[in-house]
């Protein structure tokens, strides 16, 4: 598996939003979503999660992963993101 020490999750930083939206023609915004902050980690057929941490959060997400396994076509990927849990169309807390 790969070192996760060598990978780090972007985090929130600033910026000038006004010169970011007037230099780019199309901009797309999504909602924030309040869940917790994954690293996912495939490599063939094994899928890896790890909190920002680096602890690892496998077992927490065995059926996620299957399904991973079998939608993400890269052998090796690594993906950054937001895992929440959603529940009839709302977003269940984290907390």
């Amino acid at each position: 598996m790969i070192d996760l020490t060598k990978f780090k999750p972007q985090l929130v930083g600033e910026g000038d939003l006004g010169i970011f939206l007037y230099n780019n023609d199309s901009v797309f915004v999504e909602p924030k979503i309040d869940g917790v902050r994954i690293l996912c980690m495939k490599r063939g057929d094994d899928i890896r999660f790890f909190a920002r941490s680096g602890a690892e959060w496998t077992k927490r997400f065995g059926e996620i992963g299957k399904e991973i396994a079998k939608s993400i076509h890269a052998d090796n990927i690594i993906l950054d993101g937001e895992m929440a849990v959603v529940k009839e169309g709302k977003v269940l807390s984290s907390n």
